[in-house]
């Protein structure tokens, strides 16, 4: 049977509306495939239930203060953190550059500081072991007597003996600082235990156990080592030296302190009078800074070859 003229632009009307169909109904479940996924990321955390994951009526962990974003790891899904959300068994804490979580149950209390990821790997009714996966500081405080709280590392454990207030540092190597400002804390790797009591700290290398417990420096050492004052290359290499457990920032960014402290960063300089800051902050939190004005001289204008004769007669 032939179609007529009539017929084949019907046809061709019915093919053109199905595809068009299609096409929505594609773009539909890709869109809501990538959207729905993007708030899921992005919602708070289903609220955590006492005792979730754990025998008994054991109380929970949880955020009692932020400074800034924070995200939690949940049952395989990425949460925004809230204040007074629960934290149960293997849920992660990630505090991003510029941000910190506070951490309490009971008279035990975590501060993590920026960049640092956490882990709650054990909990009991007096007893907690949080796990640091990534770098950056972490400062316990146990106030009561019967409570014991764990920070460990892939190579290294803390635990303080009665009440106690102590500092964690992982360094990007993977060594390990230590430093108690009060009470008792006793530090462990690699088979050696050091006992740490108010104001010593302790440090382990990568594959290292702990040093000898030795004072927590009076002042806060920084040494840096400034090129010329009149500077014509477009980066002036800073270096200096910290205390291994110290951060470092050369005009606000971020540089890694060697296992020895010493570090170094090239900022870039523009034409003229530039203002260069060293900060540093140690273990305990003090903090010191250290500046200097580098000028960078105008480059010389480029020489261009003459083409005419050099001598005219």
């Amino acid at each position: 049977m032939r179609l007529t003229d009539r017929g084949r632009r019907a046809v061709m009307t019915a093919i053109l509306l199905a595809s068009i169909a299609c096409i929505f109904i594609v773009a539909s479940a890709v869109s809501s495939h990538f959207f729905e996924r993007s708030a899921q990321v992005a919602s708070p955390r289903p609220r955590a239930q006492a005792g979730e994951g754990l025998p008994g009526d054991v109380e929970l962990f949880r955020v009692a203060a932020l400074e800034g974003p924070a995200e939690t790891f949940h049952d395989g899904q990425w949460y925004v953190v809230q204040a007074g959300d629960s934290l149960t068994l293997q849920d992660v804490v990630r505090t991003p550059r510029g941000s910190r979580a506070l951490l309490r149950r009971g008279s035990a209390e975590i501060e993590v500081k920026e960049n640092v990821d956490i882990r709650l790997d054990r909990l009991a009714d007096t007893t907690a072991t949080f796990d640091v996966l990534r770098g950056g500081n972490v400062t316990a405080n146990v106030g009561a007597q019967k409570e014991t709280l764990e920070i460990a590392t892939r190579e290294a454990r803390t635990v303080n003996r009665g009440t106690a207030r102590w500092v964690v540092s992982l360094g990007p190597t993977g060594q390990v600082s230590v430093a108690a400002t009060t009470g008792e804390v006793r530090f462990s790797s690699h088979g050696k235990d050091v006992q740490l009591h108010a104001g010593m700290q302790s440090t382990a290398t990568t594959g290292g156990a702990p040093t000898e417990p030795e004072a927590i420096p009076a002042d806060l050492f920084l040494s840096v080592v400034w090129p010329e004052l009149g500077h014509s290359d477009a980066r002036a290499p800073i270096k200096g030296k910290v205390e291994p457990s110290s951060t470092v920032r050369v005009n606000g960014v971020s540089t890694d302190v060697a296992p020895d402290g010493t570090f170094q960063l090239a900022p870039g300089l523009a034409v003229g009078a530039n203002r260069v800051e060293v900060s540093a902050e140690d273990i305990t939190g003090r903090k010191k800074v250290l500046s200097r004005v580098i000028t960078r001289e105008a480059p010389a204008p480029a020489l261009q070859p003459s083409t005419g004769a050099l001598w005219k007669p």
